[in-house]
């Protein structure tokens, strides 16, 4: 993935995604150049996706916050289908949003 891809005038992009199908639970992470294990990330174990305020705590514990021009948060929300061949399987949810480190 490219620099271009990840960052958008100087913010990041944050993902939330669904552990589904494995097992219950919610990750977090900030898309940033180099190696994927040094990409800042927080869990959630539950089932039902983390509240805005709990994402927006977390990122901040990353140090980050949404890239609004107002810093309140922006998520996009996507649903995809692992398995194509199966409509009753479980989706697979994930939601973006653009970031700034917080001393920007």
């Amino acid at each position: 993935m490219s620099n271009q891809q990840t960052q958008t005038a100087d913010a990041y992009r944050a993902q939330l995604v669904s552990n589904q199908p494995d097992a219950p639970g919610w990750r977090l992470f900030v898309v940033l150049p180099g190696l994927v294990s040094d990409w800042p990330e927080a869990t959630w174990s539950t089932s039902n996706p983390p509240t805005v305020h709990q994402r927006a705590t977390a990122l901040d514990g990353m140090g980050y916050r949404h890239a609004t021009p107002d810093g309140a948060p922006e998520w996009d929300w996507c649903e995809t289908q692992p398995w194509e061949d199966d409509p009753r399987a479980p989706v697979k949810l994930t939601a973006v949003a653009h970031v700034r480190p917080l001393e920007d």
